[in-house]
């Protein structure tokens, strides 16, 4: 009959048997929530209606839509960076400041 080797590298089955902590144990959420999921959303209001004008205003409602999602996507990136900056005692501060781009890129949009 086989025997269960049981060396100083083998798992031991007791080990096995204990509960494990819950994957989010210790960890804090993210600012990355609906706040700047929305921001992908609000751009259709402009993709939406450029398919029904005329060309120049296509152009110009479908530049917007480019600029607003740029936006949005620059100042999640952004928040990520700040998120990673603040979970680290000792580091440096991210070398573009994606959310003030961000806000430019809505300001065009």
């Amino acid at each position: 009959m086989a025997r269960r080797y049981a060396g100083s590298y083998s798992p031991d089955p007791a080990e096995k048997a204990a509960p494990r902590a819950h994957p989010w144990q210790g960890k804090v959420p993210t600012r990355l929530g609906a706040r700047v999921n929305i921001l992908f959303a609000l751009p259709f209001l402009f993709v939406i209606p450029a398919f029904f004008s005329p060309p120049m205003e296509m152009a110009a409602d479908l530049a917007a839509f480019g600029a607003m999602m740029l936006s949005a996507w620059l100042t999640r990136e952004g928040i990520r960076a700040e998120a990673a900056y603040d979970a680290r005692t000792v580091a440096r501060r991210p070398a573009i400041p994606r959310k003030l781009f961000g806000s430019a890129a809505m300001g065009l949009g």
